[in-house]
C-alpha cells in the first residue's frame, strides 16, 4: 500500500510538473508571436500584458494570444504595427469589460469582438452591438475615411467598425473597474 501510495504522489507530481512546462511554454510562444505581430511596440504589449490578470482578470498568455491575433489581423488591413498594438490592447480591454458587464467569458467576447473585426456582425448583437454595411459606411463616412464612392478600403472597414464597437459598447467600459468586488470578476481574477 505504501508503494502505491508512493507511486500515487509521484505520478500526481510528474503531471504538475508537466502542466508547469507547458504553461511556460504556451506563454513563451506567445511572447515570441507578440514580438513579431508588434515589431517595436511588442515591448509595450508585454509590459502591458502583465497587469492583466489584475486589472481585467485576463492571464498574461491569454490577453498575449487575444492581442496577437488582433494584431494578426490589423496589421494585413493596412494598420501600422504601433497602430495595431494600441488597438489590440484596446480591444482585449473592451472584451473584459464586456464579459464583465454581460456576465460571459472573456473567451466568448473576444471571439465576438474578431467576428465584428472580420465583418460577421452576428456574434456581436448578443453584446449589443448592431453593425451592417451600411452603418460601416456611413462611420466611415463621419471619420473622413470615405467618399461615398465605391468599395471602402479594408483599413477603413476596420476603422469604422471599431468605431461602431467602441460607441455601441459604452454602457459596458469601465465594468470591471466598477465591478471588481464582485464575485464574478474575483473568480476571473482568480
Amino acid at each position: 500500500a505504501a508503494k502505491v501510495g508512493l507511486f500515487a504522489v509521484g505520478a500526481a507530481a510528474t503531471a504538475g510538473f508537466g502542466k508547469a512546462i507547458s504553461a511556460a511554454s504556451d506563454l513563451e510562444e506567445q511572447v515570441n508571436k507578440t514580438s513579431v505581430v508588434f515589431g517595436k511596440s511588442s515591448g509595450d504589449v508585454l509590459a502591458w500584458s502583465k497587469t492583466t490578470a489584475e486589472a481585467f482578470g485576463i492571464s498574461q498568455r491569454a490577453a498575449l494570444e487575444a492581442a496577437g491575433t488582433f494584431g494578426n489581423m490589423l496589421v494585413p488591413m493596412g494598420f501600422g504595427r504601433d497602430e495595431a498594438a494600441k488597438m489590440s490592447k484596446r480591444f482585449v480591454e473592451l472584451a473584459a469589460d464586456m464579459a464583465s458587464f454581460n456576465n460571459a467569458s472573456p473567451e466568448e467576447t473576444l471571439a465576438a469582438l474578431r467576428s465584428g473585426l472580420s465583418g460577421e456582425a452576428e456574434p456581436l448583437r448578443r453584446f449589443g452591438v448592431l453593425l451592417d454595411a451600411a452603418k460601416v459606411k456611413a462611420e466611415a463616412m463621419a471619420l473622413g475615411l470615405y467618399k461615398g464612392k465605391g468599395a471602402l478600403s479594408d483599413t477603413a472597414k476596420a476603422s469604422a467598425t471599431t468605431s461602431l464597437i467602441f460607441k455601441q459598447t459604452a454602457d459596458a467600459q469601465g465594468d470591471v473597474g466598477r465591478t471588481a468586488d464582485s464575485v464574478a470578476n474575483s473568480q476571473r481574477r482568480a
